[in-house]
């Protein structure tokens, strides 16, 4: 079974009145955005107008307020309805989205985005939604200890020559995702988990022990 198939809440827009129906926002299918965002046509359009807009305030207002939002990590609810607080997580999905901006002149987004489709455990690849960054959904092992998985991807990608690319902003676990249809996107039902790695603490040398001649 993929693992994408798990039910994450999804909001009709990231800003939304408290005690309404679109703060609330509904359940579905993690797998099922991720692909009907590929081809619904008023996402495409919503997604062609936001990257018309050349004024970065103007697009962060337009994103807030028409795009419609999803949550990966987990799915959250509060007295049988959906919600966008940290504290009512009902279940880990065992998912983080890692979150790269082409903040580092060097980096090849292009070429990483390649070369992230080629490991086991990314179950989704595909540009941001104003098509500058990309991001990748990872299997995680031990969705426990989400932090310390977004600690370790920040030093793997600068140890692949892609420094500063990781939007360190996105470790929240309640973190919204917002829709971007990408006709070049990945998706990977078959994944594996990865598991962190463990490291070895260095034993601390200590000065022998003087006799003692009291």
């Amino acid at each position: 079974m993929s693992k994408l198939n798990q039910y994450v809440n999804y909001f009709p827009k990231a800003i939304a009145k408290e005690e309404t129906p679109e703060y609330f926002g509904t359940k579905i299918i993690l797998r099922d955005i991720l692909t009907k965002m590929q081809t619904e046509p008023e996402h495409i359009r919503l997604i062609s107008t936001l990257r018309s807009i050349k004024d970065e305030k103007e697009q962060k207002a337009f994103k807030n307020s028409k795009l419609p939002c999803f949550m990966i990590s987990g799915y959250f609810e509060k007295d049988g309805k959906g919600s966008r607080t940290a504290e009512d997580l009902e279940h880990l999905t065992g998912l983080i989205c890692i979150d790269l901006d082409p903040k580092d002149p060097a980096a090849d987004l292009k070429e990483l985005k390649q070369n992230i489709k080629e490991e086991p455990f990314v179950a989704y690849v595909g540009d941001s939604c104003r098509g500058e960054g990309i991001f990748a959904i990872v299997h995680v092992s031990e969705p426990k200890r989400h932090l310390e998985y977004f600690d370790f991807f920040v030093k793997w990608l600068d140890d692949n020559g892609c420094k500063n690319t990781f939007d360190k902003q996105t470790k929240n676990i309640n973190r919204l995702r917002y829709i971007a249809p990408d006709p070049d996107h990945y998706i990977n039902d078959n994944t594996i988990p990865f598991v962190l790695p463990v490291i070895k603490q260095s034993k601390k040398k200590t000065s022998p022990q003087k006799p003692y001649n009291g």
